[in-house]
């Protein structure tokens, strides 16, 4: 993806998805193409938890959304997200190296998020967390 300024997702042989690296990593059109290019989490809009829909109002009428672990951040108490961040528990915490992964569970939904290494943070901590597609 670094050496193209276009790029042709297909699959069997048909075009799935055609577009800059960029485009095509942040907004793939579906599952296969998001899978495709790197660790996300699917979640169907539709179907999603009610505390989801602030973060998912563009893409209610989509079948599902793509969330990179990197678009997760978790919020402390003394954010303005605070009060309308999500409420979850970690279940599973990997070291990386540069980043490490956790497990979030959320009503329904388990998401991977991914944080720096430093941060001190263990398996059955309560967190709140907000989403940002713009990242």
């Amino acid at each position: 993806m670094t050496m193209a300024n276009k790029v042709v997702v297909l699959k069997d042989g048909l075009v799935e998805q055609k577009g800059s690296p960029s485009d095509i990593y942040s907004r793939p059109l579906n599952r296969y193409v998001a899978k495709l290019f790197g660790k996300t989490n699917i979640v169907a809009a539709s179907h999603a938890p009610k505390s989801y829909h602030r973060f998912f109002d563009e893409f209610l009428n989509e079948d599902a959304v793509s969330i990179r672990p990197h678009q997760i951040k978790l919020v402390t108490s003394k954010s303005l997200k605070y009060k309308t961040a999500i409420d979850g528990k970690i279940i599973s915490k990997k070291f990386y190296g540069s980043f490490q992964e956790i497990i979030v569970k959320s009503e329904d939904l388990s998401l991977a998020i991914h944080l720096e290494p430093e941060r001190k943070i263990k398996i059955g901590d309560k967190i709140k967390f907000c989403m940002d597609f713009k990242l």
